[in-house]
């Protein structure tokens, strides 16, 4: 996720009562054992915050770091119909086109 090569992890809570419950992303110190956990943004509360389904790294923004595309329900067809946000976390750069 910050360059150094060394594998992190991200971590996908889901939804506890239809309530979504907060993601983890640990970086890795680089040895395996030690990991600083890192703040994420919160979805909005209500409708729109959907429930964490499934994340993938991948460099989106080709600047060398891992960045994380996180889905947040998949839509209605979902088991629990909650139709929330995709996301883009990155440690890099990369702005939005406008």
């Amino acid at each position: 996720m910050n360059g150094d090569g060394a594998p992190d992890i991200y971590a996908v809570d889901g939804c506890a009562d239809r309530v979504n419950e907060p993601d983890v992303l640990l970086l890795n110190g680089g040895d395996g054992r030690t990991w600083t956990q890192l703040a994420l943004p919160l979805l909005p509360a209500g409708e729109l915050a959907g429930c964490g389904d499934t994340a993938m790294m991948v460099d989106f923004d080709r600047d060398g770091m891992q960045d994380i595309v996180v889905l947040n329900g998949g839509g209605n067809d979902q088991p629990l119909d909650l139709n929330g946000p995709d996301q883009l976390l990155t440690l890099g750069s990369w702005r939005p086109l406008r």
